[in-house]
């Protein structure tokens, strides 16, 4: 991609809107002149999202680069993985949303269409960048694998949730 510099640079300029849409809330909760109140319960559920949501991305993350590490062939199985086959990018997704709802005691009239901001990364990962391309992606390596078809019917493709029977 280096080698032509108009997709180097589409590239970049993709990048940079969707930071600017993503960060929305943040930058209109600072930007806004409504005073917010004293921390509370929505400052307190967002920063719980958040928390919560970094967590399993960093969790998730870190057992795929063990599971990596150690040569093992096929999809992880295990840890976070065992409930949703993408924990990481729920804990993406969640991470954002915590930040808007805690950007929303200081948000007020219009500045609420800064919602975009968590819907977009949703919408992105789970039917653009994200999901679609790395299911298509293990289909074609392991589709015929019988564990792995077994693994993909009994697991969550984004929340994690007890494993089907």
């Amino acid at each position: 991609m280096r080698n032509e510099p108009l997709k180097f640079a589409r590239f970049w300029i993709l990048q940079a809107v969707a930071v600017a849409i993503i960060v929305l809330p943040v930058v209109a909760s600072v930007a806004s002149p409504f005073t917010p109140r004293e921390f509370g319960f929505l400052e307190a559920l967002g920063l719980v999202m958040w928390l919560v949501g970094f967590a399993v991305e960093a969790v998730s993350d870190a057992q795929k680069s063990t599971f990596k590490k150690t040569g093992a062939t096929g999809v992880i199985t295990t840890g976070l993985w065992r409930y949703s086959r993408h924990p990481n990018y729920f804990g993406e997704t969640l991470l954002w949303w915590g930040i808007f709802v805690y950007c929303l005691p200081a948000l007020s009239g219009g500045l609420y269409w800064t919602v975009l901001g968590p819907v977009f990364i949703t919408l992105l990962l789970l039917f653009v960048s994200g999901i679609p391309l790395l299911e298509k992606s293990a289909d074609a390596k392991y589709g015929e694998d019988p564990t792995y078809k077994e693994y993909k019917r009994r697991t969550s493709i984004f929340i994690p949730l007890s494993p089907k029977r």
